[in-house]
């Protein structure tokens, strides 16, 4: 793929070259210009190879507008195909991930029931430890305790994630449900943007 930064760069220095050597040209002009107009043939002589280069550097200077142009142009289209290329490849990359965290969602949700379940079965066993009434019921209150459970959580690194903290029952929902959710503005977003691009080509 060519270097069209690099080209342009090349390109607007030699038209300052040919501009610089225009204002030289004009400056050697000088010195013959009031013998031309007097009719002096060695000053119009003279003239007459200046106004050549001229018209020499200035149909460079010409060529190299043109030039200019068509390098701006095309280091456009260029840098239009590839920032279209970089939006796919990490609208491609977000989906991938996003599926990634639906995955996880899905596993926790997992996990969150089991341990409901070994919660229960805790519950139910300390119900028919109190049952053989050997320990005093001081000590079977503290097992019932709810912060001791809490407390585990938090021992487990739970705590850093805000899990513990209220939710009302309107927004209790397995973490897959949410996320599903998200994935779904996720992706009307994503289509939306690729809407745009449509409607802009």
């Amino acid at each position: 793929m060519a270097d069209f930064t690099k080209m342009i760069d090349e390109i607007r220095a030699k038209i300052a070259s040919t501009a610089d050597r225009l204002a030289e040209l004009r400056e050697k002009r000088r010195p013959h210009a009031l013998g031309a107009f007097g009719g002096d043939e060695k000053a119009s002589a003279a003239v007459a190879k200046i106004a050549a280069e001229e018209s020499a550097v200035r149909d460079e200077a010409d060529t190299l507008a043109l030039a200019l142009e068509e390098a701006e142009k095309r280091k456009a289209e260029a840098d239009r195909i590839a920032a279209e290329k970089d939006q796919l490849a990490r609208d491609k990359e977000a989906k991938r991930i996003s599926k990634a965290i639906e995955a996880a969602a899905v596993e926790f949700d997992v996990v969150a029931m089991q341990l409901v379940e070994i919660l229960e079965k805790r519950a139910a066993l300390i119900s028919e430890l109190r049952g053989t009434r050997v320990l005093y019921d001081g000590y079977i209150g503290a097992l019932q305790r709810p912060s001791r459970v809490m407390s585990a959580l938090w021992a487990a690194g739970l705590g850093r994630y805000d899990v513990l903290k209220h939710v009302d029952g309107a927004h209790r929902h397995p973490l897959a449900k949410s996320d599903a959710h998200r994935q779904e503005l996720f992706g009307g977003a994503i289509a939306s943007s690729e809407d745009a691009k449509e409607v802009a080509a």
